[in-house]
């Protein structure tokens, strides 16, 4: 994403005239913004923290207030401070790990997050929700993804709409649990239903949410298209949630489906379509509920002659945090 030249001398012209204790750090986000300059990296690292509360309560803070208003500069941090239970790879090639070092490892994440929010329009999530219309996934060269309204109207990106929802689900919001509700059972399958919205519930701590995916998964009959949506994501959220479906799927033996075994094979980071039958996904599952709910029994995998043992085990321990691998 790279700024357009009047947001580029926009935002000059305010460090320009911002204290010098904040300009080089302004300068670095400016840059990097504009094009992918990484200085912002080092000048991140020199601040010596370690933890995201500490990151937005510092000089950052001060210069997306400069670049935009207090009010917005508290409403990335809130949902900056998401990152904290989620993973931070993403793609098909992605690890489902976390990590106690969210500093180094969400960075770009949380500078993604702030690129958007800083040259996007805020818009009232239940709005969109009520009004909604589709998604626009990208495709080369510009693979930035977007929530549009009505026909070409580029509301926000998928980032901060998963990040927003999260949020506001995670409140408990009713007005916006309601909306979603009516989106996840519109009996003609809204089109709004995707990925995005998916991601959105499972990084909250919403609880009857999760269930509500799960019901829909349970029930999702021979809608493969659907089952996949949901058991594809649900690493992308909190533990809680991940491990909510993990449960449902052993329950109700949705092993039996192939996708359920392509997400499985997703998460664990085997290889894609490595599992060649129901039974080895259906184990595997197995251990890692287990080696998820119970560290002593983590040990004992990692004590066992079985490569897939230890692999779990290590697995289970990663998804936790991989800074704990010895």
């Amino acid at each position: 994403m790279t700024l357009s030249h009047e947001q580029k001398l926009q935002f000059q012209s305010k460090i320009d005239t911002a204290p010098k204790a904040i300009q080089p750090i302004a300068t670095a986000l400016l840059q990097y913004m504009d094009t992918r300059d990484y200085n912002i990296e080092q000048q991140i690292a020199d601040l010596k923290i370690t933890t995201l509360e500490e990151l937005f309560t510092g000089p950052l803070v001060d210069v997306l207030a400069l670049f935009s208003s207090q009010e917005r500069a508290q409403n990335i941090k809130k949902l900056a401070l998401r990152y904290d239970t989620t993973m931070f790879q993403t793609g098909i090639l992605r690890r489902s790990f976390r990590s106690a070092q969210p500093v180094q490892d969400h960075l770009f994440q949380c500078l993604q997050l702030i690129e958007e929010m800083l040259t996007f329009e805020e818009i009232n999530l239940q709005e969109l929700l009520t009004n909604h219309s589709q998604y626009e996934h990208g495709t080369y060269p510009n693979y930035s993804s977007y929530v549009m309204k009505q026909e070409n109207i580029k509301v926000m990106p998928f980032n901060v709409f998963e990040q927003l929802l999260a949020e506001e689900l995670s409140l408990q919001n009713p007005a916006i649990e309601e909306a979603i509700e009516n989106i996840l059972f519109d009996e003609h399958q809204s089109s709004f239903f995707g990925y995005p919205l998916i991601k959105g519930i499972f990084k909250s701590t919403n609880s009857r949410l999760h269930e509500a995916l799960g019901k829909l998964l349970v029930a999702a009959a021979r809608q493969e298209g659907l089952r996949q949506a949901i058991v594809e994501n649900i690493d992308h959220g909190t533990l809680d949630a991940q491990l909510t479906i993990m449960k449902l799927i052993q329950e109700h033996q949705l092993t039996r489906f192939s996708s359920v075994i392509r997400a499985v094979d997703t998460w664990m980071g085997l290889g894609y379509n490595s599992f060649e039958n129901q039974k080895i996904t259906e184990e595997v599952l197995s251990l890692a509920i287990q080696a998820i709910e119970n560290d002593n029994f983590t040990k004992e995998l990692l004590q066992s002659e079985r490569t897939i043992d230890i692999y779990v085990a290590l697995w289970a321990i990663s998804t936790k945090d991989y800074t704990q691998l010895e």
